[in-house]
């Protein structure tokens, strides 16, 4: 067998639809599968679909998802929870050892985003919001890392995370990327 590089594009975010709901609401749903830069901008899309069709309810099946970059998981939460649930609050606090901090390598609390990042989207671009107070999350082992930081961060605003699955895999590891000589290293850190 003789293999061949080839670019290979993903489409992280999938089977965005509204459904018709008990009692006449509407249910937003919405598979998020990779927490990679090309997730912004059709994160963005999906929700501000789903505002347009009148989602009050959402479900986000992140069953295979294992996580990636945490500022997409804060600007999820933040299109889901909206500006006024998230205003002035904390996503994500890490919380490391001296060495770490004595290093500089520590990093203060992500906020929740409410804008593009410059990678996806352009700098300052609003993100649509649902402002919700209750979200559905379809979970299984494969629910991992930065998804788990979408879970908590939501929860720890007290948006109500109703978990439908399996059990999640946790927060298994991070990192900063490092620059050398044209190169981005990811070893893991934390």
């Amino acid at each position: 067998v003789i293999l061949e590089s080839a670019p290979v594009t993903t489409s992280p975010v999938q089977n965005v639809k509204t459904l018709e709901g008990p009692n006449g609401r509407r249910v937003g749903y919405l598979q998020f599968n990779d927490h990679i830069r090309t997730a912004e901008q059709q994160l963005a899309q999906a929700i501000e679909t789903l505002r347009q069709e009148g989602a009050t309810e959402l479900v986000v099946d992140l069953r295979y998802n294992g996580g990636g970059y945490v500022y997409l998981a804060s600007q999820l939460a933040y299109m889901i929870a909206g500006e006024k649930n998230s205003r002035g609050k904390v996503f994500e606090r890490a919380n490391f050892n001296d060495k770490i901090e004595a290093s500089g390598r520590g990093f203060p609390p992500l906020p929740f985003l409410a804008s593009g990042s410059g990678n996806a989207l352009p700098t300052g671009v609003p993100l649509p919001s649902l402002d919700l107070r209750r979200v559905y999350v379809l979970t299984g082992s494969g629910t991992c890392s930065a998804s788990e930081s979408l879970i908590n961060g939501l929860q720890g605003i007290d948006i109500e995370v109703v978990k439908i699955g399996a059990t999640t895999c946790g927060k298994p590891y991070g990192f900063f990327p490092e620059e050398n000589c044209g190169t981005t290293y990811f070893s893991i850190q934390l």
